[in-house]
C-alpha cells in the first residue's frame, strides 16, 4: 500500500490497512480520516500534521514513531501499544483510550482532557506542559513523568504513587491527591502551595 519512502499532502481516508507492519516511512500533511490501522505495527514512522479524525488503531503497536502536531479526533486507541513515541503539538478530541498502554516517549504540548490514566503504570513519560484537565490517575504508577507546566485542573491522583515525577509550576489547589504517595521534593512543592511557613 505505502510503496514510497515519503508522502505528503496526500488523501488515504478510509484506508484499511493491508499489511502487519510499517517501517520507517514518512507522512507530512496527509489526511487519514477514518483509515484503519487496526492491529498494525508502526515502527520508526513520522507523521507531521497529519489528519487522523474517526481513524482506528485499534490493537496497534505503535514503536519510536513520532505523531508531530497531528489531530485524532473521534480516533480509537483501545488496546493501543505506544512504545516510545513523540506525539509533541498533537491534540486528542473526544478520543477514545481505554486498555492502553504508553512507555517512555514526549507528549509535551498535547490536549489530552478527560482521558482515564488510571491503574496504568507510567514511567518516564514527558507531559510537559500538556493540557491534562479533568484525566483520571488514581492508583497509577506514575514515575519519572515530568508534569512541569502542564494544566491539570480537576486531575485526579488519588491514591496514586507519583514519586520522582516533576509537578513544579503545576496548580496544585486544582489536584485531588488524596492518598498519594509522595517524595520529599513534592511535599515542599505542595507545602509551599498550600501557604506553609518555613518550607525550605
Amino acid at each position: 500500500m505505502f510503496t514510497d519512502p515519503s508522502y505528503e499532502n496526500s488523501d488515504f481516508s478510509g484506508i484499511k490497512a493491508d499489511f502487519d507492519e510499517l517501517h520507517k516511512v514518512k507522512f507530512i500533511k496527509c489526511s487519514f480520516r477514518s483509515a484503519d490501522f487496526s492491529d498494525v505495527t508502526l515502527n520508526n514512522c513520522y507523521f507531521d500534521a497529519c489528519d487522523f479524525t474517526g481513524s482506528k488503531l485499534n490493537g496497534s503497536i505503535i514503536k519510536s514513531s513520532a505523531f508531530v502536531n497531528c489531530i485524532f479526533r473521534y480516533a480509537n486507541f483501545f488496546s493501543t501499544t505506544l512504545d516510545d513515541c513523540k506525539m509533541t503539538g498533537s491534540s486528542f478530541p473526544s478520543t477514545t483510550f481505554k486498555a492502553f498502554s504508553i512507555t517512555a516517549g514526549n507528549w509535551s504540548y498535547t490536549i489530552l482532557t478527560d482521558v482515564d490514566f488510571s491503574n496504568m503504570k507510567l514511567y518516564n513519560i514527558n507531559f510537559e506542559y500538556a493540557n491534562l484537565s479533568n484525566c483520571n490517575f488514581s492508583k497509577s504508577i506514575v514515575s519519572g513523568c515530568n508534569f512541569s507546566n502542564a494544566k491539570l485542573n480537576g486531575s485526579s491522583f488519588k491514591s496514586a504513587d507519583i514519586r520522582n515525577s516533576c509537578i513544579e509550576n503545576v496548580e496544585i489547589m486544582q489536584l485531588n491527591l488524596r492518598d498519594a504517595k509522595i517524595d520529599m521534593e513534592q511535599a515542599i512543592i505542595i507545602a509551599r502551595a498550600l501557604g506553609a511557613k518555613y518550607v525550605p
